[in-house]
């Protein structure tokens, strides 16, 4: 390499480095997606029961080369909907998580913060204003849903360069969403 000037020299390290962390079979990112009911945030009354879900994700790295992945960063987005009397509002957690390094052969594994949605369902004992309860104009249940998580991994290449991965969960979740650099609230988080 050192034949080759130093611009040359440079280009090639990064290459090395920008090949092996893009490439699947060296570098993988895979999720899994953890769903846990809330008891404690969780409620049932006369009126109203809610029953409140929260969803994280592990995110595992996978580093199956021989070198040294450093200067590491990741960041990510948690897609998600809650119904409320009025609308359906759209919510996103943007979220970080430090890395650092991976050594080589070895894994990673990260958590997620927790997203919570919730079903509430007004109960046998609510009173609607016209006493007709098929046609009372009012849902009777409000529910939330995730719709999924985008992830970005950075790597410092060794010019300073920065090189990116990303993997949505589901696969498809990047035709319908759009990248978010702030979350927005939505429903009880």
């Amino acid at each position: 390499i050192t034949v080759f000037s130093e611009a040359d020299q440079t280009y090639i390290r990064d290459w090395a480095v920008l090949k092996t962390f893009k490439t699947e079979h060296y570098f993988k990112i895979s999720m899994k997606r953890n769903k846990q009911d809330n008891d404690e945030k969780s409620s049932k009354g006369t009126y109203v029961e809610v029953d409140v879900e929260d969803t994280s994700y592990e995110i595992l790295l996978e580093n199956r080369s021989n070198s040294i992945f450093k200067g590491l960063e990741m960041e990510y987005c948690i897609y998600y909907e809650q119904e409320d009397k009025t609308a359906c509002n759209q919510g996103v957690y943007c979220g970080d998580l430090a890395i650092d390094s991976i050594n080589p052969r070895s894994k990673r594994m990260l958590q997620t913060e927790v997203v919570s949605t919730y079903t509430e369902e007004l109960g046998s004992g609510a009173i609607y204003v016209n006493n007709d309860r098929s046609n009372s104009g009012i849902d009777n249940v409000q529910r939330g849903d995730i719709h999924g998580i985008w992830v970005r991994v950075h790597m410092t290449l060794p010019s300073g360069a920065k090189a990116t991965r990303e993997m949505c969960y589901p696969d498809s979740l990047s035709n319908s969403k759009a990248w978010m650099t702030s979350s927005i609230r939505a429903g009880i988080n």
